[in-house]
């Protein structure tokens, strides 16, 4: 990949520790959405955040995450996939960050 595209792409790479160990986090843009890639020091995958449209989601899940965001406006909505299986959707409103 030519180096322009790269820099388009990517926003920030930081090193992390959690619990002792070391990962390190590529945050991305990937067509025009954000993506958060967390890799360990082996240079394994470890957990993705991908940001998705509030519109692709179920009338289910928009009603629980409306629902746990009050009166507050959700700005922001997030696939969770941890060691390759997705483990729900995330949102941040305006007060807060909700977990489904």
């Amino acid at each position: 990949m030519p180096r322009k595209a790269r820099e388009q792409q990517s926003k920030a790479f930081s090193t992390e520790k959690e619990k002792g160990e070391t990962f390190y986090e590529a945050e991305l843009v990937v067509n025009g959405h954000s993506k958060d890639v967390l890799i360990d020091v082996s240079g394994a995958v470890v957990e993705v955040e991908e940001e998705m449209a509030l519109d692709s989601l179920s009338a289910d899940v928009k009603a629980g995450l409306q629902a746990k965001a009050g009166k507050g406006k959700i700005l922001k909505v997030e696939s969770l996939t941890k060691k390759g299986k997705t483990g729900g959707v995330r949102s941040k409103s305006g007060h807060q960050r909700e977990k489904v």
